[in-house]
């Protein structure tokens, strides 16, 4: 494989694994009535979109294409959502799924860092980035669970 073909492959796992961030959290917005992780979730979702902005910007500088999750992994993002809200989620089902996506997430960034050594600089300073936002929506997420909420 190319580098170049590499290098696509390492930006849109970086695009795709935030593009999941977002999708999950405009999923569950409207259902979270709690005030404290609605505000968790609308901080996440700034530093997702921030991300995806930039992600996006260093794509078409490198003439990258991006390519966003499948038909099927937004169907099946957005029936859990549905399912959860119909089953009755409580707001510490809801903080225990995002974890669990959340280490996910992270899981994936720990794995694309030695997939994809030494290919760009600038790609691994995103996946730094983002790897950041991951870990900083975990502790928040984590404290959230922790309390009586």
């Amino acid at each position: 494989m190319g580098k170049k073909n590499k290098l696509n492959d390492y930006v849109n796992s970086l695009y795709q694994n935030a593009r999941i961030g977002i999708q999950t959290i405009n999923n569950i917005l409207p259902y979270v009535e709690d005030d404290a992780l609605k505000s968790q979730l609308r901080s996440e979702l700034n530093d997702y979109n921030s991300f995806d902005e930039d992600i996006t910007l260093f794509a078409k500088r490198n003439r990258l294409k991006l390519k966003d999750n499948g038909f099927f992994e937004k169907l099946r993002l957005w029936g859990a959502t549905k399912m959860s809200a119909i089953m009755g989620k409580t707001v510490r089902d809801y903080v225990q799924s995002l974890l669990i996506g959340t280490v996910m997430g992270l899981a994936k960034l720990y794995k694309d860092r030695w997939d994809y050594a030494n290919l760009s600089s600038e790609a691994d300073d995103l996946r730094n980035r983002l790897e950041i936002i991951e870990e900083d929506n975990y502790n928040a997420l984590k404290e959230l669970l922790q309390k009586d909420i």
